[in-house]
């Protein structure tokens, strides 16, 4: 019996609403219950639902620029033993197609298909899949969206470990990886890097940190020369450097605590 491959044209059973394509496979179309693709005995016309979207679910928040989308399987309801196939179709969220694939053969109750391409990092995507049949569009699925991951930030650079017991050679140590004067960006590099150390040695009265300057003369919002512990009324302070206008030389003065020191936030590191 000879089998018609085409038609003239798709027919989706179904009204459009006012001022929408009646195409199912537009995108801002109405999503059809089915459509008639052909027939495969000449007389009973080939029905096919719509491919229904699994994954990645409307509105969600990947962590890959890379998903895998899933539909649960178009079925020819007219004729179950025609063979079918999805076509993926990846848009921004202008509508510009950004990637669509070949028709890709079913899978058992489901169709997965790998997007082989990197989309930007924060930002939204529509997608959508339409049945085909011998090359011939049938009915499309609805439009959903999903966004990708946020750029991860880049991660600090290593600290390069100055070892020790007593805490006066680490901060000889690390004062001798910035030789000369240093400026406050330099300092603030100094004692965040000196207090992390301090942890990494496990120095006792620890763990340390730097200590937050809201007034007077600060690197970047923080005590230049002083290491801190604790908070409140048991915090101490340790100065590490002397004559900060100057040689800025290496020193492990305290602790300081109570009437000793103006109490601060100590971050710790």
């Amino acid at each position: 019996m000879k089998i018609v491959r085409a038609l003239v044209g798709v027919m989706t059973l179904g009204a459009a609403g006012c001022g929408e394509s009646s195409d199912p496979r537009s995108p801002t179309g109405p999503t059809a219950t089915s459509s008639v693709v052909g027939t495969t005995d000449g007389l009973t016309p080939l029905k096919i639902t719509p491919p229904s979207l699994v994954s990645p679910a409307d509105g969600s928040r990947l962590d890959t620029r890379r998903p895998t989308l899933v539909v649960g399987n178009p079925v020819a309801t007219h004729s179950p033993a025609a063979v079918l196939r999805v076509r993926f179709l990846v848009q921004d969220q202008a509508g510009t197609t950004l990637h669509q694939s070949a028709p890709i053969d079913l899978g058992t109750g489901t169709t997965q298909y790998a997007l082989p391409i990197e989309l930007g990092h924060d930002q939204s995507f529509r997608w959508l899949a339409t049945a085909i049949w011998n090359d011939t569009p049938g009915a499309s699925s609805a439009v959903r969206s999903f966004t990708t991951p946020v750029a991860a930030e880049p991660s600090p650079p290593p600290i390069e470990t100055c070892a020790g017991s007593d805490p006066i050679d680490i901060v000889t140590c690390q004062r001798g990886k910035t030789p000369g004067f240093m400026d406050d960006a330099e300092l603030l590099d100094f004692v965040n890097r000196l207090a992390a150390n301090l942890n990494a040695n496990g120095i006792g009265g620890g763990p340390y940190g730097v200590l937050r300057k809201a007034a007077g003369t600060s690197c970047g919002g923080y005590s230049c020369d002083i290491i801190c512990a604790g908070q409140g009324g048991g915090q101490r302070q340790w100065d590490v450097l002397h004559d900060l206008d100057g040689p800025q030389l290496p020193i492990w003065y305290g602790p300081k605590q109570g009437s000793q020191i103006r109490v601060d936030v100590c971050e710790i590191r």
